[in-house]
This record gives C-alpha cells, structure tokens and sequence, in this order.
C-alpha cells in the first residue's frame, strides 16, 4: 500500500517538476497508476518477489517484539488482531534487531500481497482488464541472474556433483510445493550435458563415478539465452594451482568449475528468466506491446569472470549512462569507446521507450554527452540502424546485447529453437 501511495503522489506532483503525468514509466531491478514500466532482472512471478506467507512473518516479528498476537489454530498461524500499534511504541533500534528465519534463494523481508482484492499476480496477469495490457512493458535480463547466490570459492574453484544436487534440492524444495522428486529429477535432467559417455545414465546406474551435470550448451539442451558456444565467442578462465602455473577448467567436461556453471544456469533460469520469459508471454499473446532484451555485453574492465558472461546487475551502469561520464565516485571505472557506444545506444532505447513507449522512435536524438569525443562517426552511430521489434508469442524475439565487437542484434526462436522450452520446464505452477 505504500508503494501505491507513493505512485499517486507521483502522479498528482509530476507536473511541478517538468514531468507528464500521463506518461509516467516505472524502471524496477530486482522488482493502473503508470503507464509503461522497465523489468530488469526480475517480476513479480519470482519466486523470491513476494512474501508467501507474511502471517509467519507477522507472527515472528510480534514475538520478538512481545506485541500481543492471539495464534490461530493449531498455533501456528496468528489471527487477524493488528500489532501496529505496539510496533509504533517500540524503539527503532529493537525493530532494526528483529531477526526472521533465513530461507535460502527466498526473501526474509518484501512485499506481500494485500488483503483487499488479492490475487494470485499469474492469474491477475492471465484474467487482468485493460490496465496490463494497455501499458508498455520492457523486461531485461542478463547471462548469469545467480551470480550472487554463489560464494566465491564456489565461483573461483567449482562445485562437485553433491554440491550441486544439494544446491538444486534446496532451492526446489523453497520455491516449489508438491512433486519436489519430479521436479529435481526433471531440472537435473535438462541442464546436463547427457552427449558426455561419463554422464550417461547406464554409466551412473552402474555406479562408475561421475561430476554430475555440465553446462547446458549442447544442441539438445541449449540455455534460455545466448549460449558462449552458439553465439557468443567461447570464453574461458583460468584457475592458478599452487605453482602459479594457468590452468582451463572451464572446458573440461567434468570439472568442479563446469559443474559450477551449470548450476548457475539452472538457478538464473529458474528465479529470474523463466518468469520473466512468462510475464513477456502473458503481456503479449493479448496484443500488449512488449519488448524484451538480453544484456550480454561485458566492459573489458569488468570485475566478473568473463565465462560467465554478463552478471545481475551490470546492466545497470549502462541504464544509468556511467560510462558517457567515465563512471561516478561509488563505480569507479575505465570505459572504452565501445563501452561508450553501446551506452549511447542503451540510453536511446531506454528514454525513448519512456517518452513514447516505443524504442525505437525519435532514433535520431541524440544523448547529451559531457565527453562527446568517443570514438568517429561511424562508431557513434553504429547502432542507429537497429529496429527493436516487439516481443511476441510465436517468433518470440528480443534484443540482443553481446560480448562481440559490441555487436546488437535481433535474436529469434529460429535462433534458438527452444527458446520457450526452458521456460515451460520451471512452470510447473
């Protein structure tokens, strides 16, 4: 509700600060009233967006606080009776100590659906009126969405096949209700690379030891995005042994650092691109205009392995236009032409689908530069040629922005035959 309050606010003050109250565009990363909004890297058909049980986290908090609260039956969850009250005469110290059950992959604290007109958010997209479908939509998403859920030994050295499983297991077992076997079985399946002989199911049935699953880059089971082998040029990292001497892992079939990938894949997949793949579909298969876009582009001075492709969040410089003014204080950074090229073209995408609802429109405007000498006139203007078409249910096309020269393309299900396949994969309601 306060978020909603915040919209109106917007909405009935814009105007006093140049704005359009009728063409108001909500950018959310990780996240009636606007008319157009910006998805990067997350909806609200994640599993780790909303709260799916806020009377737990009502009742913890009221008993760490001694706010009285009458549990319901069986004692386990509380009834209606309100603590907001109670919580108003606590000290913000004794709030900012409350601490609530840690699930893994799952959020402690977020947003909740509200008790007036609750619906479940893919049902309220499936049966929504006319206010989904008449605002634009944009939804954007990077290679490896789960590089935070890993450590970083666990990034640096790999993962063994137990690893991997228990990883698996207990992110199934968080998101998901019933059929937890199905479903492990099911995703442990589709991302291993079942052309390796070591990974064959005769082989592991037999009880010949193996690593488990590889990175899910074959032509039978390719990723949910632009794959390092089909598309992008083929990276590798190199891990240093105690002799300092390099070392490739990341092509090694069975490797601790294959095994990690894999893993990273299946949960990218799994929390963030196939809902987000889901709320394209939902928007689009009613005529809404939707686009979407792969943010695959990694800056030479990236501090992320460059294996893995583009990580959650680095997008976000890009959005801003860090690199058009050589970074800022809190990200500092050295950006090349390229990396100033790619932005420009970024920053034009982004305002002019925020003016118009449209990126492509006003194509020829240009971002005012604080450094304008990037690069000569070709590589300025590199990218103005680019028609984004819009996302739709059969051809399912995106934008694609890749480690590649820079290069921006349209990607289609032609491209990548299964494209939905992996999105049905982790549907399982």
């Amino acid at each position: 509700m306060d978020i909603i309050l915040a919209l109106h606010w917007v909405r009935d003050n814009i105007a006093s600060f140049g704005g359009d109250p009728k063409r108001i565009s909500v950018v959310g990363h990780d996240t009636g009233l606007v008319q157009r909004a910006i998805l990067l890297s997350g909806s609200a058909l994640s599993p780790w967006a909303l709260i799916p049980d806020p009377d737990t986290v009502r009742l913890e908090v009221s008993q760490q606080m001694a706010c009285h609260l009458v549990p319901g039956r069986n004692n386990r969850k509380p009834t209606t009776d309100d603590i907001t009250d109670c919580l108003r005469d606590k000290p913000i110290e004794a709030l900012m100590g409350v601490r609530l059950t840690n699930v893994r992959f799952m959020p402690s604290w977020g947003p909740f659906l509200p008790l007036e007109d609750s619906l479940d958010p893919e049902f309220a997209m499936e049966h929504s009126g006319e206010g989904f479908i008449t605002s634009e939509l944009m939804l954007g998403m990077t290679t490896t969405e789960s590089y935070n859920d890993f450590s970083a030994s666990d990034i640096q050295y790999g993962l063994e096949e137990d690893q991997r499983n228990r990883l698996l297991r207990t992110y199934i077992r968080n998101a998901f209700t019933f059929h937890l076997n199905e479903i492990f079985s099911a995703v442990r399946n589709e991302y291993t690379d079942w052309d390796k002989p070591i990974q064959h199911p005769i082989n592991i049935s037999a009880g010949k030891k193996t690593s488990g699953a590889t990175t899910a880059q074959s032509e039978q089971f390719p990723r949910m995005l632009p794959s390092s082998k089909s598309i992008l040029p083929v990276r590798i990292t190199r891990a240093h042994n105690k002799n300092g001497k390099g070392q490739s892992l990341h092509k090694i079939p069975d490797s601790p650092a294959w095994q990690s990938d894999s893993t990273m894949e299946a949960l990218s997949d799994g929390h963030t691109v196939a809902p987000s793949i889901k709320v394209a579909y939902l928007h689009a298969r009613r005529g809404a205009k939707t686009y979407m876009f792969h943010f695959g582009y990694q800056s030479k001075e990236s501090e992320y392995p460059q294996r893995l492709g583009s990580v959650r969040g680095e997008e976000l410089p890009y959005i801003f236009g860090l690199p058009l003014v050589q970074g800022l204080p809190a990200f500092p950074q050295n950006y090349s032409r390229q990396d100033m090229g790619v932005n420009e073209a970024v920053l034009n995408f982004v305002t002019n689908f925020c003016k118009t609802g449209d990126p492509n429109e006003a194509g020829q405007q240009q971002i005012p530069l604080l450094h304008p000498d990037y690069g000569t006139a070709k590589e300025r203007t590199r990218f103005r040629l680019i028609t984004w078409e819009t996302y739709e249910t059969t051809t399912q096309q995106y934008l694609s922005i890749y480690t590649g020269n820079g290069v921006m393309c349209l990607l289609e299900t032609l491209v990548r035959p299964v494209a939905a396949k992996n999105y049905e994969l982790w549907d399982f309601g």
